[in-house]
């Protein structure tokens, strides 16, 4: 039996908090990123079968971002498990707000937004957006 190859082409959380020059959680030179996704994204070049782009997503009240503790970002805060309370506990590093539903930091950087959504209403293959608040 011959394997069946089904590329898919998965872009993980490509939003502006995580950009130069204002992003919160900026990567250095994030930006340079794009004109090379934006490659990957041509269908004449690459044969996916399926195309993913994911973005972090949260609340403004999400418990991770040390504003909503009254800590500094980057410190950690220990947490008791929703349903058996201190018995299971996990230290969460505590993170400045970042890509928070609905602002210019979770949005898409313009460049990749305007190619992308084309995508998702013209392309013949499946081409999908999944929103993460976790």
């Amino acid at each position: 039996m011959t394997a069946v190859f089904n590329p898919a082409l998965i872009i993980v959380d490509i939003q502006e908090d995580f950009l130069p020059p204002n992003g919160s959680l900026a990567v250095n030179e994030g930006r340079k990123i794009i004109p090379k996704i934006l490659d990957l994204l041509d269908l004449k070049k690459f044969n996916w079968k399926a195309i993913i782009a994911t973005k972090d997503w949260h609340p403004a009240n999400h418990v991770s971002f040390a504003s909503n503790s009254g800590q500094e970002p980057f410190t950690t805060k220990t947490f008791n498990h929703p349903t058996k309370g201190s018995e299971v506990t996990k230290e969460q590093v505590l993170w400045p707000e970042h890509a928070i539903q609905n602002t210019f930091g979770s949005a898409f950087p313009e460049e990749f937004a305007i190619v992308f959504n084309q995508m998702l209403k013209d392309q013949p293959i499946p081409v999908a957006l999944k929103q993460n608040s976790s």
